[in-house]
């Protein structure tokens, strides 16, 4: 499936570690499922015209690349704040003579996500379809 968004795209836009600590693959997973979400959001025609090099919507066309890496962000950041040991969820890291790590709260985690969910919405309301006609008002995301 050819998707807007890719881990590329999602690290120019946002400040995810190197890929030799969060593989391409693993983000792309979550873009797999921004990119389904998103074409659900608004239809397949306006998708597929976002996907050829020249839309006849370019700036529909950059809007639903960023909504589609922002959702994928909502989809992942919860995966990426929570590294899972043999000895449960990882709350700190660190190395010997290196400073801890302190990861998001669940809280933090959901209000981070929700944050991303909000402006990916924010980013193609202007383009929803519902029953085949374009809406102006966002109608959620399930």
């Amino acid at each position: 499936m050819s998707m807007l968004a890719s881990a590329t795209i999602m690290r120019e836009l946002f400040d995810i570690a190197p890929e030799t600590e969060i593989p391409n693959t693993r983000l792309n997973r979550y873009v797999g499922a921004a990119s389904r979400r998103i074409k659900k959001w608004v239809g397949n025609d306006a998708y597929t015209d976002a996907l050829s090099n020249a839309p006849t919507d370019a700036d529909r066309k950059e809007d639903l690349i960023v909504a589609e890496a922002n959702l994928a962000m909502h989809f992942a950041i919860l995966g990426l704040n929570a590294p899972i040991t043999s000895k449960g969820v990882v709350k700190t890291a660190g190395k010997l003579d290196a400073s801890l790590r302190t990861y998001l709260t669940p809280a933090e985690t959901e209000q981070l996500r929700t944050q991303f969910l909000e402006n990916a919405e924010s980013l193609v309301k202007d383009y929803l379809v519902i029953g085949g006609e374009t809406v102006f008002e966002f109608v959620g995301c399930e």
